[in-house]
């Protein structure tokens, strides 16, 4: 019996997880108080194709305030599900802050990168176990 599909939500999910079980997230919330994360508009339930996709991760100025910290995976889409501004990229998940301080900036950062740094661990093994 193969392995069941895993959904943006899955792999997510777990990345979440795991960077907030490490010390360095704690410390960048410290320095970052997040307003809120999201998913991006429906695409928690998207099913990912495992072995081709990495992520990464963004940090900018909102148009309006505060800081927002967006992933991506970074693969083969098909055009419907890609961003408009990257071919080969699908926006899956933000985070947001409304301080707009440099700690807030760094700290959120460093959340973000947390995030992608567990999903492409999890990636270059495989997805096992999740």
């Amino acid at each position: 019996m193969g392995l069941k599909p895993l959904t943006v939500k899955d792999i997510v999910d777990r990345a979440v997880k795991d960077a907030k079980a490490d010390v360095a997230f704690a410390l960048a919330e410290k320095k970052c108080p997040l307003d809120y994360d999201i998913y991006s508009y429906g695409r928690e339930v998207e099913v990912v194709n495992c072995d081709s996709f990495y992520a990464v991760g963004s940090v900018a100025y909102g148009g309006s305030e505060g800081i927002y910290g967006e992933i991506y995976f970074m693969g083969t889409w098909n055009e419907q599900l890609s961003d408009i501004r990257y071919k080969n990229s699908m926006e899956v998940y933000t985070l947001k802050t409304l301080d707009c301080t440099k700690d807030a900036y760094l700290g959120l950062g460093m959340m973000v990168n947390l995030i992608c740094y567990y999903i492409n661990e999890r990636i270059r093994d495989g997805f096992i176990p999740f």
